[in-house]
C-alpha cells in the first residue's frame, strides 16, 4: 500500500520556534513511515497468527516415473473422450439404470473387468463450464480443502502431492497432479483413502459447444506411501472423474429446457474388494449421486441470496391468498398454501421448490422459492418438481371428472337434493397441511429465526394422539 494513501504530510506554521518545529517533523515523519501493521495492532497480531503454509508440494518424481504416469492419464484421457463424444446416438456402452431426484444413472457393463463396477451420474446446471472447473484447478492447501468439502460431506482431508504439469496463459485450464484423499465413510466403505492421478482441461469445440474434463485414475508410488495413515484402506478407481459440457445455442420453447444448462456427467469406476463388491459398488451407487447433488445445489444457492429475502412482517397472508401468485388457480379451502421466502407473496405447492439456502450463522435451510423467482434469478425449476406439478394436475383432472359423472346419474342427483351440499370439493394429498413448522424467516434487523408452535397447538395434538 503506498504511504500517501492512508498518511497525510504535516504542514509547519509560521510561529512555531526552530526546534519546536524540528521535534514534530521528526515525529510526523516517523508516523509518515511506520508500516501500516504497527498502526494497526490487530492486523499485525492477525499477520502473526497466521500459519505460513507451504504452498509447492513436496514430493518429488524421477522423470522416468512422471512420463509414464502422464502417458497413463493421457490414455484414460483418450478413452473418456471417445466414449463421450461418439456420433453414435445409441451408445451401447451406457446403459440407464434408474433416474432420482434430478439424477439420472447409467452403468457401463463392456469396459469393466471382473471384479470392477463401473457407473456415472448426470445432472444439469446453470452454471458455466468454467465455474465448474476452477473447483479442479490447482490451489494452495486450504482452497484444496475447501473445494472437495463441495462434493464430499464425509472428507477428512485433501491434499496435492505433486504436480506433473502447470497450467499456462493459452491453456488455463489445463494441469496435471497427484492429489490424496481420506474420507471418513459410514457403513461398507468407512475409513478409504485414495491416491490418484488428476488430469484437467477445457476445450472449444467447433460447432460452439465448451467441454471440460477432470479425471482421474489410481496411482500407487513408494514416493507417495508418507501421505497414507495406518488402518485406512486404499481405495481403487479408475477411468473416473467429471466430464461437462454445455451446448453453444440456446433451446427453442418446445425443446427440453436441459438443453440449455451445463451437463455433468459423475464418472465412478471402482473396484470394492470385500465379500460381495458388486453389492457394495450399487449400495454406493446413490451416495456418489448425492455427491454430485451437492456440487449442483453448491451453484444454485450463488444465484439466491437470503439478505436480499424480504422479512416475514412483510409476507402475504396466507389466509387472504384467493388464488396462486404464479399459476392464479384459485384456492380451495383444502388446499396447500406456501409463502415464498423470497418475495413473501403466497403460492400453491406445485409453483414452489425446496431451496438450500445459506443463512450466515446457521447453515444450509431448506426455504420455498415460487419459479417466478427462480426465473428473475435466471434458475430453471427442477425437473421433480415439474413432474410433480403435471401429476398433480392431472390427479385434479381425473378428480373433477369424476364428480361431473357421477353427479350426471339419476341417483346421485335424486340424493344430492336429500343431503345438504358441500361448501367445496378438493382432492389433495394427505400431507397437505398447512404448517410453517420448517419456515424460516427474518427478523427487522436481519437475523434468521424459526417459528415455534404455541403450547395450546401442542397440547391439542396430543389430546389427540391419547383420544
Amino acid at each position: 500500500m503506498n504511504n500517501q494513501d492512508w498518511t497525510t504530510s504535516p504542514t509547519a506554521t509560521s510561529d512555531l520556534s526552530a526546534s519546536r518545529y524540528t521535534e514534530r517533523t521528526r515525529a510526523s515523519s516517523a508516523m509518515q513511515y511506520r508500516r501500516p501493521s504497527q498502526q494497526i495492532p490487530s492486523l499485525s497480531r492477525h499477520q502473526s497468527d497466521r500459519p505460513r503454509r507451504n504452498t509447492e508440494p513436496g514430493v518429488e518424481l524421477s522423470p522416468v516415473r512422471r512420463r509414464e504416469i502422464i502417458g497413463h492419464l493421457n490414455a484414460t484421457v483418450k478413452s473418456v473422450m471417445e466414449s463421450m463424444l461418439t456420433d453414435n446416438p445409441k451408445n451401447v456402452q451406457w446403459r440407464p439404470k434408474l433416474r432420482k431426484k434430478d439424477i439420472s444413472y447409467y452403468v457401463d457393463e463392456t469396459s469393466v473387468k471382473p471384479g470392477q463396477t463401473r457407473f456415472c451420474c448426470v445432472s444439469h446446471t446453470n452454471a458455466s463450464v468454467a465455474d465448474v472447473m476452477k473447483l479442479f484447478m490447482i490451489s494452495d492447501a486450504d482452497t484444496v480443502n475447501r473445494n472437495n468439502r463441495v462434493l464430499y460431506d464425509s472428507l477428512v482431508e485433501a491434499k496435492i502431492l505433486t504436480v506433473l504439469r502447470r497450467p499456462t496463459k493459452e491453456r488455463p485450464m489445463s494441469s496435471m497432479y497427484v492429489r490424496y484423499s481420506r474420507f471418513q465413510t459410514p457403513g461398507v466403505m468407512m475409513n478409504r483413502d485414495m491416491c490418484v492421478a488428476v488430469a484437467t482441461d477445457m476445450l472449444h469445440q467447433s460447432d460452439g459447444s465448451t467441454i471440460g474434463y477432470c479425471l482421474w485414475d489410481s496411482v500407487d508410488d513408494p514416493a507417495f506411501a508418507s501421505a497414507a495413515k495406518t488402518g485406512i484402506t486404499r481405495g481403487n478407481m479408475f477411468r473416473s472423474g467429471f466430464f461437462i459440457r454445455r451446448s453453444g445455442r440456446r433451446p427453442s420453447t418446445n425443446e427440453d429446457p436441459t438443453r440449455g444448462m451445463t451437463k455433468i456427467v459423475y464418472m465412478v469406476g471402482m473396484e470394492p474388494g470385500g465379500i460381495a463388491p458388486g453389492l457394495t459398488a450399487w449400495l454406493m451407487m446413490e451416495r456418489f449421486g448425492a455427491n454430485l447433488g451437492r456440487l449442483v445445489a453448491h451453484f444454485r444457492r450463488k444465484h439466491l441470496d437470503s439478505r436480499t429475502f424480504v422479512m416475514k412482517a412483510q409476507w402475504v397472508p396466507r389466509s387472504s391468498a384467493r388464488a396462486c401468485k404464479r399459476c392464479e388457480k384459485p384456492f380451495q379451502v383444502l388446499s396447500k398454501r406456501v409463502n415464498c421466502h423470497a418475495c413473501g407473496h403466497v403460492v400453491c405447492r406445485s409453483c414452489c421448490s425446496k431451496e438450500s439456502i445459506e443463512l450466515h450463522g446457521v447453515g444450509l435451510v431448506p426455504m420455498p422459492i415460487c419459479f417466478s423467482c427462480l426465473d428473475k434469478a435466471g434458475l430453471s425449476a427442477p425437473t421433480s418438481s415439474q413432474q410433480s406439478r403435471s401429476s398433480i394436475g392431472r390427479r385434479r383432472l381425473h378428480s373433477d371428472t369424476a364428480a361431473v359423472s357421477r353427479a350426471s346419474t339419476p341417483s346421485q342427483s335424486k340424493l344430492s337434493h336429500s343431503m345438504p351440499k358441500p361448501q367445496s370439493q378438493s382432492v389433495v394429498d394427505p400431507d397437505d397441511d398447512d404448517d410453517d413448522g420448517d419456515e424460516w424467516a427474518f427478523t427487522p434487523s436481519g437475523a434468521p429465526v424459526r417459528p415455534y408452535r404455541p403450547a395450546s397447538t401442542l397440547f391439542g395434538e396430543t389430546k389427540r394422539i391419547v383420544e
